[in-house]
């Protein structure tokens, strides 16, 4: 029966990577966009050129809405201004030979003139809830100490079952509370503490098709082991604004095959897990080859603390946050507006077309992409930057800084059909490196 679900799933998901070739989306599924009233579009090709105009229904935000629809295409263009944030699109309607067809998609309206934070910690540590040492308010207190502006401890999910250490009577009487409980709890305790620290708690959970991955922004866990993908969709599907990453890469990582379905849950992977110069793994070169199968992930630096080292390393994930709130931490991370670095003193900014790192923006062959990257590091001297795109190939690069601890690089690049992802990377003098999250078209 697993087997057949997990089949269902693949047939589903390639039933809609065939209909992505039979028309044109506007604004781009998982786009975003700056205009508060943008054209919302379909354009059909030679298929479904006799479809069924009186079928045609188009829907934003559950809405049903009126759309100008020919032969061609469909458009709507909303009066009012949307709201920021997302917005998804449903198109159904019968073809010539009377079957029902649907499309959904979705996209992000933001506001261009919100002015990002830079707000440095470690998205995967434990604890002796687990595989670590000491509890949970003493790594968040560790670690802000320590000047992270956060920490989100993942520890495995097979150990949050139990009762935690705290007394049950200070946290809710009335109620079983488990490790994974006591963990939110006392983040709780340490944000109400605190303003200018972020404490958060995922898990980290073993799975058979994509390893060991973290799991963030969700109210529950899944204890066990998760054997079978189908399932793990069905679980994510109910859970909207969950958050993916995938932790500690190895090669076969690079070899995930792609699914529109779980494009939108599967956020990131870890570009670099652990603390130099012990155990320390750079795996960019698993982020490019994901990215060449169409995935659109972001990018982690993990210190995957085990002892009590909590940020205790220049190895940090940098987040693009409006504010240092849970909700703007989590719509940051949603929208993949990070970068990994190696030094915590290195700010870097990217923006292509006006649109932040992590972004995926409108364009079409034969644009022009304007990059802005302003990078920043008071106590190491920039090396270089480079420009990298599909193949893992540099595209752009710049070194004639002449010493510099601030550059600002605005080049010029035009899209053509081989580079559709751009990844901006910055060498220190000292050999480390920054990588920013991908900007997609």
């Amino acid at each position: 029966m697993k087997k057949k679900k997990e089949k269902q799933l693949k047939d589903k998901n390639m039933a809609k990577n065939n209909i992505k070739d039979l028309y044109e989306l506007t604004p781009q599924n998982m786009s975003s966009v700056v205009n508060k009233k943008p054209g919302i579009s379909i354009k059909f090709n030679s298929i479904y050129e006799n479809i069924d105009l009186y079928s045609f229904r188009m829907s934003i935000d559950d809405r049903i809405v009126s759309s100008v629809v020919n032969k061609q295409y469909a458009i709507y263009k909303p009066r009012k201004d949307l709201k920021h944030g997302k917005h998804s699109v449903e198109v159904s309607f019968k073809d010539i030979n009377n079957r029902d067809v649907q499309v959904e998609w979705y996209f992000y309206t933001i506001d261009e003139k919100t002015k990002y934070r830079l707000y440095f910690g470690v998205p995967h540590s434990h604890t002796n809830i687990s595989s670590g040492v000491g509890s949970p308010i003493e790594a968040y207190t560790k670690s802000r100490k320590r000047e992270l502006d956060y920490l989100i401890i993942t520890d495995h999910s097979r150990r949050l079952s139990g009762k935690g250490t705290m007394s049950i009577n200070k946290l809710k009487r009335g109620k079983d509370f488990d490790k994974w409980d006591l963990t939110n709890y006392e983040a709780g305790i340490v944000n109400k503490k605190h303003k200018k620290f972020l404490a958060l708690a995922g898990f980290e959970l073993s799975t058979s098709f994509w390893g060991h991955v973290n799991v963030y922004n969700s109210r529950d866990y899944i204890r066990n082991k998760m054997k079978n993908l189908y399932m793990f969709y069905e679980w994510l599907n109910t859970r909207n604004n969950a958050i993916i990453s995938i932790n500690h890469p190895n090669e076969s990582s690079a070899d995930i095959e792609y699914s529109l379905e779980l494009d939108e849950y599967l956020n990131f992977i870890e570009v670099a897990n652990g603390i130099p110069p012990k155990k320390y793994m750079r795996r960019e070169h698993i982020y490019f080859k994901l990215l060449d199968k169409g995935w659109h992930l972001g990018v982690l630096n993990s210190q995957d603390n085990h002892k009590d080292d909590w940020g205790i390393s220049d190895n940090l994930t940098v987040i693009a946050a409006e504010k240092l709130t849970k909700k703007a931490f989590f719509e940051a991370l949603k929208m993949r507006r990070t970068y990994s670095t190696e030094s915590r003193t290195l700010k870097l900014i990217v923006k292509c077309n006006g649109y932040y790192m992590g972004s995926i923006i409108n364009c079409n062959i034969g644009d022009n992409i304007d990059f802005e990257i302003i990078a920043e590091d008071r106590k190491n001297k920039i090396d270089k930057i480079e420009i990298i795109s599909n193949g893992g190939i540099t595209i752009e690069s710049k070194n004639d800084f002449k010493n510099k601890n601030k550059i600002i690089w605005k080049p010029q690049i035009v899209l053509d059909k081989k580079n559709r992802w751009y990844v901006v990377k910055v060498t220190l003098y000292n050999d480390k490196f920054a990588i920013a999250s991908a900007i997609f078209c």
